[in-house]
């Protein structure tokens, strides 16, 4: 199918570029709305190249909407392990169940119902729509936005006029699919924020910035969605449980948590800008026996800087982690110290800690914990 010549700017040849330069990426050659869905949602924050193995191996074990619908919770944070955001994990499974519940299993085909879907934003849906049911749905992420900024130069400004624009330059392609992948792409291989590869790029003729200066204006007009970064002081406490031969450490979760929600944490209290945020449960008077290197890690909008200190555990929270019976592998079985809170305590021993904790900030602490052996 041809694409209809574009008024605006010739596509044509932006379309050209993409078939021929597009990266080789299992997602792009299905239009299969679930595959889409997946990869949409694993590439937020990640880069392609620590996305695709995991996309392999959770589209193994689930091939269907139908199959992550009916995991748990647990299941899915596994698989999902390296990925970091976990909270995409649970919303994407939640985004199952709505689907099996509502549209029997298949990913909607209206703007309106994909936009009902449990995590599922104007981005993701957008991205699916156009791509699977060939859609002229326009995405706008930030390489769109990079794009247009510089094409448009210097009248792009405002969420409006992005979607505005983006809409108006849709509706003149009859292959939706291929006109926002390559103006992605496009954004993610030559129109880069800090060194966009100008004298490469297909849409040179037509790009007012560089008219206007040539790459040296280009690299001054970032994308529009540069924000600040949040500093997140998150002190972890390694509290050794007295066990028989291996040792074994007090974790929990606490939906009070501002990040990792639903994750096994090593107790801890946070410090937000300064300001105290949290503290888990129990923690009282503290006296660290031995501290470990401070550890910086990103998340959303935060730059955290956790650090993992050993520490006599308070009466609190030995109690809580009294053993109540053990599963069949042996591991102290999990129990609920304040209900009304829903915080659960677990006793874990060492060489478990990585199973049941797979974010990557807790992946640092246990390395740290490992190396000071």
């Amino acid at each position: 199918m041809k694409p209809r010549k574009n008024p605006s700017f010739q596509l044509d040849r932006l379309y050209d570029w993409y078939g021929k330069n597009q990266r080789k990426l299992p997602f792009r050659e299905t239009r299969d709305p679930y595959s889409i869905w997946v990869s949409e949602i694993m590439l937020q924050q990640t880069r392609v190249a620590a996305m695709l193995p995991r996309y392999a191996a959770f589209m193994k074990k689930f091939p269907d909407i139908r199959s992550l619908a009916k995991s748990s919770e647990d299941e899915v944070v596994q698989a999902w392990q390296g990925l970091g955001y976990y909270s995409r994990a649970r919303n994407l499974r939640k985004g199952a169940q709505h689907v099996l519940t509502h549209h029997s299993g298949n990913f909607p085909v209206q703007l309106a119902d994909a936009l009902k879907i449990p995590g599922v934003g104007p981005y993701t849906a957008a991205a699916v729509l156009s791509i699977a049911y060939n859609q002229n749905v326009p995405v706008i992420d930030g390489n769109v936005e990079r794009v247009f900024s510089r094409l448009f130069y210097p009248e792009a400004k405002g969420r409006s006029w992005f979607k505005e624009r983006a809409e108006r330059l849709i509706a003149h392609t009859n292959i939706p699919a291929v006109h926002n992948q390559s103006i992605m792409e496009l954004g993610a291989l030559v129109c880069l924020p800090g060194r966009p590869d100008c004298e490469s790029c297909v849409l040179q003729e037509g790009c007012a910035v560089f008219r206007a200066g040539g790459p040296e204006l280009a690299r001054l007009v970032p994308s529009p969605r540069r924000e600040s970064r949040l500093e997140v002081r998150w002190q972890f406490f390694a509290f050794q449980i007295p066990t028989r031969g291996e040792e074994a450490f007090c974790v929990l979760k606490d939906p009070a948590v501002p990040f990792l929600k639903g994750q096994w944490l090593f107790p801890s209290t946070m410090r937000l800008a300064g300001k105290p945020r949290y503290a888990s449960p129990g923690l009282g008077d503290l006296t660290s026996e031995a501290s470990l290197p401070v550890v910086k890690h990103s998340i959303t909008k935060h730059n955290i800087y956790a650090q993992l200190l050993v520490a006599k555990a308070p009466r609190a929270i030995v109690k809580a982690c009294e053993p109540q019976g053990r599963d069949k592998n042996g591991r102290t079985r999990s129990l609920s110290a304040t209900p009304k809170s829903g915080v659960e305590w677990q006793v874990l021993r060492r060489s478990d800690l990585a199973d049941f904790m797979p974010s990557s900030l807790s992946l640092k602490l246990i390395k740290l914990l490992d190396q000071a052996k």
